[in-house]
């Protein structure tokens, strides 16, 4: 993150005004001359007094919701992980157990492919505002292919494709050498036979810690 200005204070350096800058983490205040020459952003006549109410930087306001809503969903695709690897059928229960948890199950998938989907979308957003330069998304970049996309829009419009009605009814189906299902469907850990929930979520246990390292953008 580059240094930003946050507030100017009226002769607070001397004779000088003052500028308090964030440098993605520690605070400082310099002179108004040294901040000009620098040139830092906002620009130092565009900078709210110390006091005021500032605006919120919509550039800025921007990459903090972006890289927020990056750990947010990166952390929503491990618990989900969690909570499917825990929803197990039991071997000794009765229909009825079993039958709700074979529900479980399913529902648990469906949160899970809304929240890879989620995470792929922040992927993207971070990437286009330059955040996470340093950040290796090499692993998550391999689940952002057409059968993703495909899982997420089939399972949140299930009903119209069970109804033969769903708009890429040609791809609810899919088959492989060892399987055959729909979208619907899990297939040992892949959901839909198509997203491999269990690979996915150890992609993503590997870059938390990365951005978490990151330094959040804060809005002016």
């Amino acid at each position: 993150m580059a240094p930003r200005g946050v507030y100017r204070q009226r002769d607070g350096w001397g004779t000088q005004h003052s500028v308090l800058v964030d440098y993605g983490g520690p605070r400082m205040e310099i002179s108004q001359e040294k901040y000009q020459a620098a040139g830092y952003q906002p620009p130092f006549e565009k900078l709210p007094w110390k006091g005021e109410r500032p605006e919120l930087n919509p550039s800025e306001s921007e990459r903090f919701m972006a890289l927020q809503g990056l750990i947010q969903w990166t952390t929503a695709v491990i618990t989900q992980a969690d909570r499917i690897a825990n929803a197990k059928i039991p071997a000794q229960g009765s229909a009825e157990e079993r039958r709700a948890a074979v529900h479980a199950i399913h529902s648990e998938a469906d949160f899970f492919v809304t929240a890879a989907s989620r995470l792929i979308a922040y992927r993207k957003w971070v990437g286009a505002l330059g955040l996470c330069t340093g950040v290796d998304f090499s692993e998550l970049d391999q689940f952002d292919t057409d059968n993703t996309r495909d899982l997420r829009n089939m399972r949140e419009h299930v009903v119209d494709y069970f109804q033969g009605t769903g708009r890429d009814q040609d791809r609810w189906m899919i088959e492989t050498p060892g399987y055959k299902a729909d979208a619907s469907a899990m297939v040992g850990t892949k959901i839909g036979g198509r997203l491999d929930w269990k690979a996915l979520t150890e992609a993503a246990v590997r870059l938390r810690p990365q951005i978490l390292k990151e330094p959040m953008p804060r809005p002016a």
